[in-house]
């Protein structure tokens, strides 16, 4: 027997959402076997075993109710295995023996279809055998109605019976509102399949969405290591089920190269997406913690020559003190240009000044090594080859990362000359700081105190972000 009607969209608990349940949204029809209902009617979903590995914790139904003052219940619920005795082709519940079941459960059934109710049961996790929904109505009753989705996808997995499934199990060709409660898999987040994964620079970096639903938007950020976002790493919205991703599942895989010079050490990883409907949600993932290492493909064709630093400002700005006193320096030992360097032009620095005048260096420029008061090569020989003096840096200056602040000097040929890029502070200088990064090991960063009469000191830990620049 049906009943007809034109029911509007459903109000869906969240626990029916995570797995096959085949309606659409909405409920077209209602039926019963016999009215008023024998203990021999049920109606039945054949789930094969497409809900393998989730924890069932409800069974989710949709009723219409043409009589709520009465208060009717459902007879039960369950989910049941195959009989294959009795329906070889697995499309038929053994009753008898319910893997999970509940009988007369209470709960508001809806009028017409309005709401998808979750049953609660006995938590259980499906394996992988093969299962059916069951439900059944109490003996006698005329009120209850099972919904069905009619006028969407027929899946073919929808049943009933009137002898309680002493014989095959009998097809119909409507999607029965009626399915596992569930918790859906968590949202995951992976790099190169896991937590946590150390690259060089131009290795690729494979990060991995794995939802709950298809079509789940969500955003890559970078986090704080505990959770807490920073910024978007990457400034798009991706989805799950659509473009570059498999589209078998509720996965989104972006795959690419590190890039050269972007950064080197550790960050953290996260995303930002939307639950599945009809939650509106917005939750943070997992994080990923990745860790890049430098790569020598990513160095100049000439090699690394001119730098020393990674080119992104670390975590910390520095000068030798403050105020500066008269013969304050910061030296980088960067050694002898190879043959395909023709002209050193110039020195880049990041600088940095807390004063709201421009305030002057005393010199920034290119100096040889004096092999006399240092025969290591750490300290420079003044005065400078090519030097720039007094240049002025803006108020409020803050330079992130390379290229940064060029302080332009005379051209010249190299030659054999093992050289640095230096930085002098104006005597009594309290606005100008120069930045560091930590992503190489420091083994070439020096600095003075006494204008290298004595030999540099050499400062582990952190490169000062002063290169020379090159033709």
């Amino acid at each position: 027997m049906v009943l007809a009607g034109a029911a509007g969209a459903q109000t869906v608990d969240s626990r029916c959402i995570g797995c096959k349940i085949e309606w659409d949204g909405s409920a077209e029809s209602c039926f019963k076997i016999q009215n008023p209902s024998t203990a021999s009617d049920a109606f039945s979903v054949d789930l094969d075993n497409r809900c393998a590995g989730l924890q069932v914790v409800a069974i989710c139904a949709g009723f219409c109710d043409t009589n709520p003052a009465a208060g009717a219940v459902p007879g039960f619920l369950s989910i049941c295995p195959d009989n294959l005795a009795v329906g070889p082709a697995g499309d038929t519940p053994n009753k008898a023996t319910p893997l999970v079941a509940v009988v007369k459960p209470t709960g508001n059934p809806g009028t017409f279809c309005t709401d998808v109710v979750a049953y609660n049961v006995p938590d259980v996790c499906l394996g992988s055998t093969n299962l059916h929904v069951v439900q059944g109505f109490c003996p006698g009753d005329a009120s209850l109605w099972l919904c069905a989705d009619t006028n969407g996808t027929i899946f073919n997995h929808s049943y009933f019976t009137t002898d309680c499934y002493a014989t095959p199990a009998i097809p119909f060709t409507v999607n029965w509102v009626l399915g596992p409660g569930v918790i859906p898999k968590p949202v995951r987040f992976w790099a190169n399949g896991g937590t946590s994964t150390t690259i060089e620079e131009l290795d690729d970096a494979a990060m991995l969405f794995v939802g709950s639903c298809a079509f789940q938007p969500f955003m890559i950020f970078l986090t704080n290591c505990a959770g807490g976002l920073i910024v978007p790493a990457i400034n798009l919205v991706f989805f799950t089920g659509i473009g570059a991703v498999d589209d078998a599942g509720n996965t989104a895989c972006i795959v690419a190269a590190w890039p050269c010079e972007v950064f080197h050490g550790t960050l953290c990883l996260g995303t930002v997406y939307k639950e599945c409907p009809p939650s509106k949600k917005i939750k943070i993932s997992n994080d990923v913690v990745i860790t890049i290492k430098h790569d020598t493909a990513c160095d100049p064709p000439n090699g690394s020559y001119g730098k020393k630093d990674d080119g992104i400002l670390g975590s910390t700005i520095w000068k030798v003190q403050n105020p500066a006193g008269s013969g304050d320096w910061f030296n980088v030992h960067h050694g002898v240009a190879p043959n395909t360097v023709s002209t050193l032009t110039g020195v880049d620095v990041a600088t940095w000044s807390f004063c709201a005048v421009g305030s002057p260096w005393g010199e920034v420029g290119i100096y040889k090594s004096n092999l006399t008061v240092d025969p290591t090569g750490g300290t420079p020989a003044l005065p400078g080859v090519a030097v720039n003096f007094g240049q002025v840096v803006p108020a409020a200056q803050s330079d992130w990362g390379c290229p940064a602040t060029l302080y332009d000097t005379p051209d010249f040929a190299p030659g054999t000359g093992d050289y640095h890029g230096a930085a002098n502070w104006a005597t009594g200088d309290s606005c100008l700081w120069l930045g560091g990064d930590q992503s190489y090991p420091a083994t070439c960063t020096y600095f003075s105190l006494d204008n290298f009469a004595a030999p540099a000191i050499q400062f582990p830990g952190e490169n000062w972000m002063i290169r020379i620049l090159w033709k």
